[in-house]
């Protein structure tokens, strides 16, 4: 999903309107939320469940309201699972600390836990039930009862949301996509499927079998664009590969030893956030213009957690590392551009990649992070033909190579360049274990790849933003 933020303006009368919707809206959302919590209640039985003191709230919000607290619930529960102890407090935890510790009033405290009130888009209604955007673009009509119709003026559109306005309302007009919108004091959002923005692009005809594929790291992004010709046989044709760098801003981060809420601080993380963005508008631009029929990355789930390996490192990888903000961001822009979009499972892919590939001739040269990211190619690759086209039976080769002579030639030229004396038999996982026991160093270093780095590592977004990186 893709949202946009605009702001918008109204009169004082109006405003105190909506401000009532979303009292009454977060309070029903809070009972439903708990009500999921409980495990007593089926969905049906929470939607009709009865609250009181909440009388403008219709059929239509309940719906929506009931939609919104088991998205909320499940996403809870995904986190608890994956060990995050993860307890929802609605208004945000410094609001509650903040009143704990008497900080805020009770008025503060509690306006601070109102939530945006919500209305779920519905395809067959122009997109929404309460919500139009007028023919002029200008303004935006919430009408949540016969009698209640409230105008909402437009002030945040610039030139860029401008073209998304006129997709969404033609969307609007042909009843083809649903809109949902979501309202409070400053801003409505507007949320909607990236597909709505998709242009035709005469120019744009994929590839078969083209991957663009990319390995996530804190400080180093690694991306390959590969005519896979037989990804079983480790066969392909490398058509690009290159490194964008993130450690000069991550190593200015250490290196300023100052409080969060220092400015610097808060700039160097804006920078980051920006940066992100940057990166992933030129991942996906290089994608189109190679027209890359996949886009690959890594299904990265990684809770917080003590690694062991010094504060320093902790903080890169649990606070600094923005791997879902990228994720997400090049998702949402391969669905405008019609490129397919795949999560890859990444055990062992730095592995595979170093030992697979580091001994081919058309991989010579390559770091660690672009070794992975042809790796992750190959599982795309795999993945599409078997289980998306279906043109090939069902193999469980996705994470784990199938054994070809190609393969063991690979394997063992590598386990020859380490000078490893191990009697390999094909069991991967005994290799796997073997190499991590010895603590050899199988991964190829961006330094120790000199060549690559003049000549690659150029490709990042530093040719834009000369002094990001």
């Amino acid at each position: 999903m893709k949202t946009l933020k605009i702001r918008y303006s109204t009169t004082n009368e109006n405003l105190d309107v909506i401000d009532q919707y979303q009292k009454q809206y977060s309070v029903m959302l809070r009972v439903m939320y708990n009500r999921f919590a409980d495990g007593r209640l089926t969905e049906n039985q929470i939607k009709h469940f009865q609250i009181n003191n909440i009388p403008l709230m219709n059929s239509w919000f309940r719906q929506t309201a009931v939609k919104e607290a088991a998205g909320m619930y499940s996403k809870d529960k995904e986190s608890q699972e994956e060990g995050k102890n993860h307890k929802r407090i609605f208004g945000g935890k410094k609001n509650f600390m903040d009143r704990q510790r008497g900080l805020i009033s009770k008025e503060e405290y509690q306006k601070n836990r109102v939530m945006p009130l919500c209305s779920i888009g519905e395809k067959r209604t122009k997109g929404n039930r309460l919500f139009r955007i007028s023919d002029c673009l200008t303004f935006i009509t919430f009408q949540p009862n016969k009698r209640t119709k409230i105008q909402l003026t437009l002030t945040g559109v610039g030139k860029n949301r401008l073209p998304e306005l006129v997709k969404l309302h033609a969307a609007q007009v042909q009843c083809s996509h649903p809109i949902t919108y979501r309202l409070c004091q400053e801003y409505v959002y507007i949320s909607f499927d990236p597909k709505i923005l998709r242009e035709e692009c005469n120019h744009f005809r994929p590839v078969a079998n083209r991957v663009f594929s990319i390995d996530k790291n804190p400080n180093y992004i690694g991306y390959t664009v590969i005519d896979w010709h037989d990804p079983s046989d480790l066969r392909f044709t490398i058509i690009e590969s290159g490194v964008i760098s993130l450690k000069t801003l991550n190593d200015l981060d250490f290196a300023l030893k100052s409080r969060s809420d220092d400015p610097k601080k808060t700039y160097i993380n804006n920078k980051r956030h920006h940066e992100v963005f940057e990166i992933s508008k030129w991942l996906v631009d290089m994608a189109k213009h190679y027209q890359c029929e996949l886009f690959a990355i890594e299904k990265l789930v990684m809770p917080s957690k003590d690694n062991k390996k010094g504060r320093n490192y902790n903080r890169l990888i649990n606070n600094m590392w923005n791997r879902d903000r990228l994720a997400g961001n090049l998702e949402t822009r391969c669905d405008v551009a019609g490129i397919e979009f795949i999560e890859i499972y990444p055990q062992f892919s730095s592995f595979f990649g170093n030992i697979l590939y580091r001994s081919l001739e058309n991989c010579a040269g390559l770091p660690d992070m672009v070794l992975s990211a042809v790796e992750i190619g190959r599982r795309a690759a795999e993945f599409n033909l078997q289980y998306i086209k279906k043109t090939k039976g069902k193999v469980k080769n996705i994470i784990f190579p199938s054994i070809t002579q190609r393969v063991k030639k690979a394997v063992f030229q590598t386990l020859e360049v380490l000078k490893v004396n191990f009697d390999w038999e094909g069991e991967w996982r005994a290799l796997y274990d073997y190499l991590k026991n010895s603590k050899i160093k199988y991964r190829v270093s961006m330094d120790s790849s000199i060549v690559f780095r003049q000549k690659h590592l150029r490709y990042s977004c530093a040719r834009k933003h000369s002094g990001s990186f």
